[in-house]
């Protein structure tokens, strides 16, 4: 496991990677409940995290500041990789927030 996930508990470890190899191959699991992710404080790589468990077919929250949520609302959210990646994932395959009253619905936060 790489040094990126060092601090993050193990449980969350190991559902972030058994989730993002997935999502890598763009094949989701549709048989499989997925829980509710809120990604807190959705940077850069907070997006990219999250997009890519959007693309794994995930339930996903994006809690962002409000001018984020508006341009991501209108341009929707890119997701790019030094390799091959290049996908735009349109804002109604996810849902964003600019309140943290969300964290309360969510399984998983990240």
């Amino acid at each position: 496991m790489g040094d990126e996930f060092r601090d993050f508990p193990w449980i969350v470890q190991e559902y972030v990677l058994r989730h993002l190899e997935g999502a890598m191959t763009n094949e989701p699991d549709h048989n499989e409940v997925h829980p509710h992710i809120v990604v807190a404080g959705a940077g850069s790589i907070g997006c990219f995290v999250g997009g890519m468990l959007v693309r794994g077919a995930h339930r996903v929250t994006f809690l962002m500041r409000e001018r984020m949520v508006d341009e991501i609302s209108r341009q929707g959210l890119t997701l790019t990789n030094v390799v091959d990646l290049d996908e735009e994932l349109s804002p109604d395959t996810f849902t964003m927030a600019s309140d943290p009253e969300c964290l309360a619905s969510a399984d998983i936060v990240l």
